[in-house]
């Protein structure tokens, strides 16, 4: 039979075998085709003479266990728990690792040759992929009657489709969970492997909501390996394709070469379902042929549109607006009929989801002007909402402090030049947000803009065209200069504090609370800025200043916290505690607050360094709890709080949970704050850190090289997130034993750390010694090595600091 009319065979040799006479339904169901019927037959027939235990139950039930195969090895089968057209799966327990597992036990003696080479490959596959949404294979072997089975990781757990409906997931919690997946898939493409067999079933969630890919049976290597004979295993050439009609791409009904696209395609109808609760296609009750026409010929109904015809409510219509859009587009663009039309690669798909989820424009879109300038509004909302608030409120202060400066006489003058003024502020907002229109004359927006060009052509233009107060201006450029700041903006966001520092010195003296304002305002951009010390002596002259005049406790709190943290910045976790403490108790009698939450982290941090893990976790907890309680789960500072929450985990070896966690906040993290932001370099390290100590070098490695590039995007040369991150891949390369790139990374990290840090700095200590390490190691490295080291234990703190680095290096140089 040809192998375009394969999918048909199967589908109807699997609705026979749920017939009481499979006979006379494929008949029936064939028609005139009697090619058709004859090979559903003759596949039924083979059905027929497999082993009884396989034969016991209709099709869609799970076989018995046999009583001659209750031990395989070591492994004891308990139950069975699932039955394919290849086998059977049954849940086993192997006694001396105390384990539960997956068996799969091949059917036998149904499959061909070719089919049971199909089984080796999958063992031969399988053994490749290790990722951590992935079933990792364990083991393979076969039974006294020479059935072949392997071992896979048990998951207990649910499909995707079932669990996000079970659980009532919100629609950017099933984005990210398939968002796993789609790593999962573009990981095993990287290897040269598709699944062609994607769907629900083989895609199961645990309890703790971690997705696991199953099943790669019908895998195919994208390029045949050229060392063994690939003949006999290019299964579509024989007609003999496996795969599940209902998430079939239209090549794989047409028995056309299969790609990556394959996938995509799966993919794609996987996502429909988690947008809409339902399939793309209904295909119950149609026959092959009908099947064929609505996979390649037909286009499925938009999501947005199918949820609003399936059960027209105030919620459908709430998803509705929420698909509308860029889910409709990118879920379309996975289901185009031509691969060539689909994205090129599962990672373009993904990253078409994770632009939407950050707000940014998605490929799959038509960049018109209009929505593009959408997107950037919807992207900086922060910066775009402060313009507004900040000159709203410059109306608004002006118009009253005009007012009151005028006696009753002049107060129709007064109110004519204020109304004046008020035009002249609300023109500059209408000229400034104008710019967002694709029919502005100005232009001020094009798909390259950036929130660094609007801010910038707002803040000349209130330079050059209104007339205010100093103190006023002075809000204005601190305002102006935060949004700056919180974009990573140092330069500009510097300019506008200091020069608004200025400005308030002048107009209210050396002592006011609006100057202590400021120096807060400064000292926490030095501490972006990786100047602690300056950030520290602007702290301290703010708290002067609000001891003085301020008896509000939050006020005198948020100074607290600001000086403890700088203290902590500086490794002088005695001081920081002294501060945070005090800002701790100030809050005792206040109502819980974001206040709170942060000085709770913050402490937690400082008493964590002096060795107090337990106060420290209790405290990081609480913070946790209460940010998400006012905030919700998925806010920036929720992420900030779990990032520290698994510095403290890792200590403890709790990698699991560490790992979990860890994921969550870079998610959040770039959702936010975008891909170029210095935090989220912070908690690419963190991850990538438990990733190494957890053995997944190949992710860790990628998404250290990414933080790289961030840090050098965001902040030049020489900054200390920078050279964190040269020195976890030294570490990873030394580890690898690829000692060139190890020392490499080392050197760029002290050489950065030279210039940051001081001589006694943990970091810096921690690098000569790492650095030492890896000459030594490298022929030809010793005398460098032994000159490292040496300064390494010449350092009076490291022995204290770092002990059994301290022996090591000193071990080392007394041997030379």
């Amino acid at each position: 039979m040809d192998s375009a009319h394969w999918p048909h065979v199967q589908q109807l040799f699997e609705e026979a075998l749920a017939h009481a006479d499979p006979r006379a339904f494929v008949e029936a169901a064939a028609g005139d085709d009697q090619a058709l019927a004859r090979e559903v037959l003759s596949l039924l027939a083979a059905d027929a003479d497999a082993p009884a235990y396989l034969d016991a139950m209709p099709a869609w039930q799970v076989p018995q266990i046999p009583p001659h195969l209750e031990q395989l090895g070591p492994y004891r089968l308990v139950k069975a728990i699932g039955r394919g057209g290849m086998g059977a799966v049954f849940l086993a327990h192997r006694g001396d690792l105390d384990t539960h597992v997956a068996l799969k036990l091949l059917r036998y003696p149904f499959p061909s040759d070719v089919l049971r080479q199909r089984f080796v490959q999958e063992q031969r596959f399988l053994a490749k992929l290790q990722h951590p949404h992935i079933a990792r294979l364990m083991d393979a072997g076969a039974t006294d009657a020479q059935l072949p089975y392997f071992v896979m990781e048990y998951v207990d757990g649910q499909p995707v489709t079932a669990y996000v409906q079970h659980h009532r997931c919100a629609l950017d919690e099933r984005l990210r969970l398939f968002l796993h997946v789609c790593d999962a898939v573009q990981y095993a493409h990287q290897h040269l492997i598709i699944h062609r067999d994607l769907k629900p079933s083989n895609i199961l969630v645990d309890a703790e909501g971690q997705p696991k890919l199953l099943d790669f049976g019908i895998a195919k290597l994208v390029e045949p390996d050229d060392t063994h004979d690939d003949r006999h295993l290019q299964l579509t050439r024989t007609g003999q394709q496996v795969l599940t009609p209902a998430y079939a791409a239209p090549e794989q009904l047409l028995g056309q070469p299969h790609s990556t696209a394959t996938d995509v395609y799966a993919l794609g109808l996987i996502l429909y379902e988690l947008l809409t609760d339902v399939r793309a296609y209904a295909l119950e009750g149609c026959s092959p042929r009908q099947v064929e026409t609505l996979i390649c010929e037909r286009d499925p109904v938009r999501p947005s549109m199918r949820v609003q015809t399936l059960s027209p409510s105030r919620e459908s219509a709430r998803r509705a607006r929420r698909l509308h859009g860029d889910l409709d587009a990118i879920a379309l663009k996975a289901l185009r009929k031509a691969p060539a039309d689909r994205y090129t690669s599962v990672e373009a798909f993904a990253a078409d989801l994770r632009q939407h989820l950050a707000g940014a424009p998605v490929t799959a879109r038509v960049p018109t002007a209009g929505y593009l300038a959408r997107k950037f509004i919807q992207r900086h909302r922060w910066a775009v909402a402060s313009v507004l608030v900040v000159v709203a409120a410059l109306v608004v202060v002006g118009l009253r402090e005009r007012t009151l400066r005028h006696t009753a006489e002049a107060a129709q003058v007064a109110a004519e030049e204020a109304r004046r003024e008020s035009e002249s502020v609300a023109d500059f907002l209408g000229t400034l947000f104008r710019g967002a229109s694709p029919y502005s004359e100005a232009g001020l927006v094009t798909p390259e803009t950036t929130a660094l060009e609007l801010l910038q052509f707002g803040t000349e233009r209130l330079a050059s065209e209104l007339n205010t107060e100093p103190a006023m201006r002075a809000t204005l450029q601190t305002r102006i200069g935060d949004v700056y700041a919180d974009l990573a903006l140092f330069e500009q966001a510097d300019s506008l504090l200091l020069e608004a520092l200025a400005l308030r010195q002048d107009a209210h003296g050396p002592d006011a609370p609006e100057v202590a304002e400021s120096y807060l305002r400064l000292s926490a951009l030095r501490e972006d800025q990786d100047r602690p010390r300056e950030a520290t002596t602007l702290a301290l002259r703010a708290l002067a200043i609000q001891r003085q005049h301020t008896t509000v406790p939050t006020v005198l709190a948020e100074t607290l916290d600001r000086v403890g943290t700088t203290y902590w910045m500086r490794t002088m976790p005695d001081s920081a505690a002294y501060y945070l403490r005090q800002a701790h108790q100030l809050h005792r009698d206040e109502p819980p607050s974001v206040s709170l939450a942060k000085v709770q982290n913050n402490l937690a941090l400082a008493v964590q360094d002096l060795g107090d893990v337990q106060e420290a976790e209790a405290l990081l907890r609480a913070s946790l709890a209460l940010r998400i309680d006012l905030l919700g789960a998925d806010h920036l500072l929720v992420s900030y709080t779990q990032h520290n929450l698994v510095s403290l985990l890792e200590l403890r070896g709790e990698m699991d949970e560490a790992e979990t966690l860890s994921r969550q906040a870079l998610a959040t993290t770039i959702a936010f704050l975008g891909r170029n932001h210095p935090d989220v370099t912070d908690s690419i390290d963190q991850l990538a850190g438990l990733l190494i100590q957890n053995g997944e070098v190949a992710e860790a490695e990628s998404l250290l090289h990414v933080g790289i590039d961030i840090s050098r995007t965001v902040f030049g040369e020489p900054h200390s997130n920078l050279s964190n991150t040269h020195g976890w891949l030294g570490y990873l390369y030394h580890l690898q034993e690829r000692h060139t790139e190890s020392i490499y990374h080392y050197r760029e990290a002290l050489r950065i750390d030279s210039v940051v840090y001081a001589a006694e700095a943990p970091h810096r200590l921690n690098l000569l010694y790492s650095l030492g390490l890896a000459l030594h190691s490298q022929q030809g490295g010793r005398p460098e090595a032994r000159r490292l080291l040496h300064a390494f234990t010449d350092v009076e703190t490291a022995a204290d600091a770092m002990p059994e680095a301290y022996a090591t290096a000193v071990r080392l140089l007394n041997a030379e």
